[in-house]
């Protein structure tokens, strides 16, 4: 991002969310990434996700746009649109095996998952290392 490094001034804690309202309740120093949503809607359909990741690379997305699980190119980040289109690749999809999917709508955004932080990023490596 813009910061070279972070400090706990830099992050906060989202408590709930409310996909229908579009709207979240968080606590900290600065407002939730709109993009919590879409972190969100993983811990809820995967309870053994204890970590989320999500890239800006437009190299790693164009190399696996429609390669991997993609979501809906309609679905612009940030939108329940786009969070109801992660669950429906979370069900619909071998995406809970994959760990790792395309944001179609979002140019260069791509996500990855797994039991912690350190399973999530293997999931780069794996594609990127």
């Amino acid at each position: 991002g813009n910061y070279k490094s972070l400090t706990c001034q830099h992050y906060s804690k989202v408590l709930d969310f409310n996909l229908a309202k579009n709207s979240l309740i968080c606590e900290g120093p600065i407002l939730a990434s709109s993009e919590s949503m879409s972190h969100a809607v993983i811990y809820q359909e995967c309870d053994w996700v204890s970590g989320v990741i999500h890239i800006h690379n437009v190299e790693m997305w164009k190399t696996l746009l429609h390669k991997v699980p993609t979501t809906d190119k309609s679905a612009a980040y940030g939108t329940p649109e786009m969070a109801n289109s992660i669950i429906k690749l979370l069900q619909e999809t071998d995406l809970k095996m994959q760990r790792i999917f395309v944001m179609e709508g979002h140019e260069e955004g791509v996500f990855c998952f797994g039991e912690d932080l350190e399973a999530a990023f293997e999931k780069v490596l794996e594609f990127f290392s």
